[in-house]
C-alpha cells in the first residue's frame, strides 16, 4: 500500500471510543521503513480524518476491545484508509505516558488503572488540547565524542522529554530499525508551526561531536 502512514489513540468504554489524537507520519528512506516523526494532529483534509475515525470504530468494535487504550496504525491511499494493525495497547516511545497527558491534560495510564478498578468516568474531561511531536532524533555514523546541550534544551518552553540511548564512546552505525534510532524528542504547542520551531531551537541547542570511522570530525548543532 502506497501512501501516508497515520495511527490513532483511543481509550475505550464499552462502546464508547474516545480517540485522544491521529497523526501523520514521516517515514525514513527505504530500503528501511521506520518513523523519523509523529506529529499530532495530522494534516489530512477533515474528511479523511473523519474516514479514519469511522474506520477506528469499525475496526474496534470488530475485534472485540471493550475497554482500555487502543492504538491503531493506518495508511492514507488514493484508495482511502486502510488498516496496517490494531493492538489493546498504548503507543511506545512515550505517546501514551507522556506525550497524550501533554497534549490533552488527560493521564492514559492512570485512567486505565482508575477503570480497571471499576471507577465511573475514569477518564474524565480534556483539560485543553495541544499539538505534539515526536521527533527521533538521528546521528552521523561514526563515535559519539560528546553531546552536550540536553540541559538546556529541557529548558526549552513546550519540551516535554529528550533523550539519547546512546552515550558518549558509543559507536552509531546504519539504522535499519526503530529499536535502533539514537534519540527522542517530545514536546507540545499550540500548532503545528509551533512544533516544528521548537524541533529547530532544539537542534541549535544540543551540540553532538563525533568521530566517523575515517577519522574526519563532525561538530556542530544536532
Amino acid at each position: 500500500m502506497t501512501g501516508t502512514e497515520s495511527s490513532a489513540e483511543a481509550f475505550i468504554v464499552g462502546d464508547h471510543i474516545e480517540v485522544l489524537g491521529i497523526c501523520d507520519k514521516t517515514k525514513c528512506s527505504p530500503p528501511y521503513s521506520f518513523d523519523t516523526r509523529l506529529i499530532y494532529p495530522a494534516a489530512f483534509p477533515s474528511a479523511v480524518l473523519e474516514e479514519i475515525k469511522l474506520l477506528n470504530e469499525r475496526v474496534v468494535r470488530a475485534v472485540g476491545v471493550r475497554m482500555g487504550i487502543t492504538h491503531a496504525e493506518y495508511i492514507v491511499t488514493d484508495a482511502g484508509v486502510r488498516l496496517i494493525e490494531i493492538a489493546a495497547r498504548g503507543c511506545g516511545a512515550g505517546i501514551a505516558t507522556r506525550l497524550i497527558p501533554a497534549m490533552t491534560g488527560v493521564d492514559l495510564i492512570g485512567a486505565r488503572i482508575r477503570q480497571s478498578l471499576g471507577v465511573d468516568d475514569a477518564l474524565g474531561p480534556r483539560t485543553f488540547q495541544k499539538s505534539g511531536i515526536l521527533e527521533f532524533l538521528l546521528l552521523p555514523h561514526g563515535r559519539v565524542k560528546k553531546i552536550a546541550g540536553l540541559s538546556e534544551a529541557r529548558q526549552i518552553a513546550g519540551v516535554v522529554d529528550i533523550g539519547f540511548n546512546v552515550r558518549e564512546g558509543d559507536e552509531v552505525g546504519i539504522v535499519e530499525s526503530g529499536d535502533q534510532r539514537p534519540g527522542h524528542l517530545l514536546a507540545v504547542a499550540e500548532n503545528r508551526a509551533g512544533l516544528l520551531q521548537i524541533v529547530e531551537e532544539v537542534r541549535q541547542t544540543v551540540q553532538i561531536e563525533m568521530e566517523s570511522p575515517s577519522a574526519a570530525q563532525f561538530a556542530g548543532p544536532l
